[in-house]
């Protein structure tokens, strides 16, 4: 896994296999063999391969995603680990920035999509999905995110979070009261069934 900052001048390397560790290279230099490794905090590193690291589109922070199923937020200036979103119960698979810089979208082996607000490292909004996503890419607006995955069915889902008003417009629509036995009915006391109907109910 790699990726260059905006100017080149910084790369991200991550480790998949025994080396599970994330890097941050200085490439200022036009020879590569000048390139040097910035350390980052060895017990800030994954426990298990990593599976991306990309930087924000301002450069000031870059994430790592990992088989450990967390997911790292970094500071690019300083390579101190600042953020841990956990939440992904498996190896989470993949994970990048919104073109806002403001939010992380992840999927992982978990059949999940999470997006999450990068200042509190929680999730705000989440899709189970199904079978396991394999490649996903987000509409240049974020509204949206095409995913590919072993059945070779190309799918678009809406990532774009319910404000209250809408959320509280869903539940009253689409909520579901199941129709009680008559037993039920003579238990709290409503109107209950007539005679034909409480010799075939429970």
């Amino acid at each position: 896994m790699l990726d260059f900052n905006s100017d080149g001048t910084r790369l991200l390397s991550g480790g998949d296999t025994s080396d599970a560790r994330v890097i941050l290279w200085d490439t200022s230099s036009d020879d590569v063999n000048e390139w040097a490794k910035i350390d980052l905090a060895e017990d800030s590193q994954h426990s298990s391969g990593v599976t991306s690291v990309q930087f924000s589109p301002d450069d000031s922070i870059f994430l790592s995603s990992s088989k450990d199923a967390f997911i790292y937020v970094w500071d690019a200036a300083s390579g101190e680990r600042i953020k841990i979103l956990e939440g992904h119960t498996a190896a989470v698979r993949n994970a990048f920035f919104t073109p806002d810089g403001t939010q992380i979208v992840s999927y992982g082996e978990d059949k999940t999509i999470r997006v999450w607000d990068i200042d509190t490292a929680v999730p705000v909004y989440q899709i189970s999905v199904n079978p396991v996503i394999e490649s996903a890419a987000l509409t240049p607006d974020a509204s949206a995110m095409l995913t590919g995955g072993p059945d070779t069915i190309v799918r678009l889902w809406d990532v774009t979070p319910l404000s209250l008003d809408e959320l509280v417009t869903w539940t009253r629509d689409n909520r579901y009261v199941p129709e009680l036995t008559c037993r039920q009915r003579t238990q709290y006391r409503l109107t209950p069934c007539d005679a034909s109907e409480s010799a075939g109910a429970g």
